[in-house]
Protein backbone atom coordinates (compact mmCIF):
# COMPACT_ATOMS: atom_id res chain seq x y z
CA UNK A 1 0.00 0.00 0.00
CA UNK A 2 1.60 3.57 -0.97
CA UNK A 3 0.72 6.53 -3.66
CA UNK A 4 2.78 8.23 -5.98
CA UNK A 5 2.33 11.68 -6.70
CA UNK A 6 3.74 13.59 -9.91
CA UNK A 7 4.64 17.35 -9.03
CA UNK A 8 5.88 17.51 -12.40
CA UNK A 9 3.36 20.75 -12.06
CA UNK A 10 4.37 22.46 -9.64
CA UNK A 11 7.39 24.21 -11.27
CA UNK A 12 7.49 27.31 -10.29
CA UNK A 13 10.88 29.16 -9.03
CA UNK A 14 9.01 31.28 -5.80
CA UNK A 15 11.80 33.11 -5.13
CA UNK A 16 15.36 34.48 -6.35
CA UNK A 17 17.00 36.28 -2.95
CA UNK A 18 19.94 38.12 -5.13
CA UNK A 19 21.21 39.52 -2.08
CA UNK A 20 21.32 36.26 0.08
CA UNK A 21 22.01 34.07 -3.04
CA UNK A 22 19.12 31.78 -2.48
CA UNK A 23 16.70 30.50 -4.42
CA UNK A 24 13.22 28.93 -3.62
CA UNK A 25 12.21 26.27 -5.65
CA UNK A 26 8.66 24.18 -6.39
CA UNK A 27 9.66 19.98 -6.35
CA UNK A 28 8.74 20.43 -10.26
CA UNK A 29 11.64 22.52 -11.39
CA UNK A 30 14.19 21.05 -13.93
CA UNK A 31 17.97 21.48 -14.12
CA UNK A 32 17.51 23.25 -17.47
CA UNK A 33 14.66 25.77 -15.96
CA UNK A 34 16.99 26.62 -13.31
CA UNK A 35 20.19 27.11 -14.57
CA UNK A 36 18.28 29.40 -17.03
CA UNK A 37 16.61 31.33 -14.96
CA UNK A 38 19.54 32.10 -13.01
CA UNK A 39 21.92 32.57 -16.23
CA UNK A 40 19.47 35.08 -16.98
CA UNK A 41 20.49 37.13 -13.81
CA UNK A 42 24.12 36.11 -14.08
CA UNK A 43 23.93 33.30 -11.68
CA UNK A 44 24.21 29.27 -11.61
CA UNK A 45 23.46 26.95 -9.06
CA UNK A 46 25.80 24.14 -7.99
CA UNK A 47 24.94 20.64 -9.54
CA UNK A 48 25.90 17.37 -9.27
CA UNK A 49 28.25 15.89 -11.90
CA UNK A 50 26.42 15.16 -14.98
CA UNK A 51 22.37 15.65 -14.28
CA UNK A 52 20.11 14.77 -16.44
CA UNK A 53 18.58 18.34 -17.25
CA UNK A 54 15.24 17.45 -16.97
CA UNK A 55 15.08 15.87 -13.41
CA UNK A 56 13.88 17.92 -10.72
CA UNK A 57 16.33 20.35 -8.83
CA UNK A 58 15.06 19.73 -5.58
CA UNK A 59 15.11 15.31 -6.21
CA UNK A 60 18.88 15.95 -6.86
CA UNK A 61 19.19 17.56 -3.65
CA UNK A 62 16.73 15.77 -1.40
CA UNK A 63 18.45 12.21 -2.34
CA UNK A 64 21.96 13.75 -1.72
CA UNK A 65 23.62 13.66 -5.22
CA UNK A 66 27.06 14.67 -5.07
CA UNK A 67 27.75 18.16 -5.87
CA UNK A 68 30.50 18.99 -8.18
CA UNK A 69 32.14 21.56 -6.04
CA UNK A 70 33.33 24.79 -7.29
CA UNK A 71 35.99 26.66 -5.10
CA UNK A 72 33.56 28.80 -3.80
CA UNK A 73 31.42 26.77 -2.14
CA UNK A 74 32.29 23.42 0.02
CA UNK A 75 29.22 22.98 2.12
CA UNK A 76 25.63 22.04 1.64
CA UNK A 77 23.94 23.53 -1.62
CA UNK A 78 20.09 22.63 0.14
CA UNK A 79 19.24 24.99 3.08
CA UNK A 80 15.47 24.83 3.99
CA UNK A 81 12.55 23.02 3.08
CA UNK A 82 8.83 22.75 3.74
CA UNK A 83 7.13 19.62 4.22
CA UNK A 84 3.60 18.41 3.90
CA UNK A 85 2.88 15.41 6.92
CA UNK A 86 0.59 12.57 6.10
CA UNK A 87 -1.77 14.18 8.44
CA UNK A 88 -1.48 17.74 7.05
CA UNK A 89 0.78 19.08 9.46
CA UNK A 90 3.33 21.31 7.88
CA UNK A 91 7.20 21.81 9.21
CA UNK A 92 9.76 23.93 7.54
CA UNK A 93 13.49 23.40 8.26
CA UNK A 94 16.29 25.58 9.34
CA UNK A 95 15.44 29.32 9.94
CA UNK A 96 12.73 28.98 7.39
CA UNK A 97 10.72 27.53 10.68
CA UNK A 98 10.75 31.34 12.00
CA UNK A 99 7.57 32.60 12.43
CA UNK A 100 5.99 34.72 9.13
CA UNK A 101 8.71 32.97 6.72
CA UNK A 102 8.46 33.87 3.84
CA UNK A 103 6.32 36.55 3.41
CA UNK A 104 6.52 38.33 7.15
CA UNK A 105 10.00 37.34 8.36
CA UNK A 106 13.38 39.21 8.58
CA UNK A 107 14.99 35.74 8.14
CA UNK A 108 15.78 34.67 4.91
CA UNK A 109 15.66 30.94 4.92
CA UNK A 110 19.29 30.42 4.45
CA UNK A 111 19.87 28.98 7.45
CA UNK A 112 19.79 24.75 8.01
CA UNK A 113 20.29 24.53 11.53
CA UNK A 114 18.02 26.84 13.58
CA UNK A 115 15.88 27.44 15.13
CA UNK A 116 16.24 23.53 16.61
CA UNK A 117 17.60 20.40 15.47
CA UNK A 118 19.20 19.99 11.72
CA UNK A 119 15.55 18.52 10.74
CA UNK A 120 16.15 18.63 7.08
CA UNK A 121 18.44 15.84 7.17
CA UNK A 122 15.21 13.80 8.57
CA UNK A 123 14.15 13.68 5.05
CA UNK A 124 17.00 13.60 2.76
CA UNK A 125 17.11 9.76 1.49
CA UNK A 126 13.58 9.31 2.22
CA UNK A 127 12.38 9.45 -1.02
CA UNK A 128 8.89 10.80 0.34
CA UNK A 129 8.06 8.04 2.21
CA UNK A 130 7.86 10.40 5.37
CA UNK A 131 6.29 13.55 3.73
CA UNK A 132 5.96 15.76 0.48
CA UNK A 133 8.69 18.35 -0.12
CA UNK A 134 6.23 21.45 -1.19
CA UNK A 135 9.36 23.69 -1.45
CA UNK A 136 13.38 23.72 -1.13
CA UNK A 137 15.95 26.73 -0.87
CA UNK A 138 19.33 26.16 -2.27
CA UNK A 139 22.37 28.38 -2.96
CA UNK A 140 23.30 29.80 -6.31
CA UNK A 141 26.40 31.52 -7.07
CA UNK A 142 27.67 34.25 -9.78
CA UNK A 143 28.47 33.21 -13.19
CA UNK A 144 32.01 32.49 -14.19
CA UNK A 145 33.68 35.47 -16.43
CA UNK A 146 35.70 33.22 -17.89
CA UNK A 147 34.76 29.80 -18.69
CA UNK A 148 36.94 27.39 -20.38
CA UNK A 149 37.66 23.31 -19.75
CA UNK A 150 41.25 21.48 -19.82
CA UNK A 151 42.31 17.97 -19.88
CA UNK A 152 45.14 16.79 -18.59
CA UNK A 153 46.17 13.23 -19.14
CA UNK A 154 48.64 11.57 -16.73
CA UNK A 155 49.94 7.88 -17.25
CA UNK A 156 49.04 7.08 -13.58
CA UNK A 157 47.21 8.12 -10.27
CA UNK A 158 49.99 8.80 -8.44
CA UNK A 159 51.45 11.26 -11.49
CA UNK A 160 48.04 13.20 -10.95
CA UNK A 161 48.36 13.68 -7.38
CA UNK A 162 51.14 16.48 -7.15
CA UNK A 163 49.83 18.37 -10.42
CA UNK A 164 46.24 18.44 -8.60
CA UNK A 165 46.82 19.88 -5.35
CA UNK A 166 49.04 22.63 -6.84
CA UNK A 167 46.37 23.60 -9.18
CA UNK A 168 44.22 23.63 -6.28
CA UNK A 169 46.43 25.11 -4.22
CA UNK A 170 46.51 28.38 -6.62
CA UNK A 171 42.70 28.39 -6.78
CA UNK A 172 42.66 28.25 -10.94
CA UNK A 173 39.43 27.41 -12.26
CA UNK A 174 36.15 26.24 -10.32
CA UNK A 175 36.19 22.70 -10.75
CA UNK A 176 38.91 20.30 -10.39
CA UNK A 177 38.39 16.96 -11.41
CA UNK A 178 40.32 13.17 -11.75
CA UNK A 179 38.72 10.46 -13.86
CA UNK A 180 40.01 7.37 -15.10
CA UNK A 181 40.17 6.37 -18.88
CA UNK A 182 36.60 4.19 -18.19
CA UNK A 183 34.78 7.09 -16.55
CA UNK A 184 36.09 9.62 -18.37
CA UNK A 185 34.52 7.35 -21.63
CA UNK A 186 31.59 7.01 -20.00
CA UNK A 187 31.03 10.60 -19.57
CA UNK A 188 32.39 11.88 -23.01
CA UNK A 189 29.96 9.18 -24.70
Amino acid sequence: GGIILDLRRMNKTLEINELDRLVRIEPGVTWEQLQSELAERGYRCMIPLLPYWENSVMTSWLERDVPVNPRYEYAEPHMTTEIVWPNGDIMRTGSASTPGYPHDSPVKGGYTHGPGLDWFRLIQGAQGTMGVATWINIKFEYLPKLDKTYFIAFDSIEDAIEPTYAIQRRMIGNECLILDNLNAAVIFA
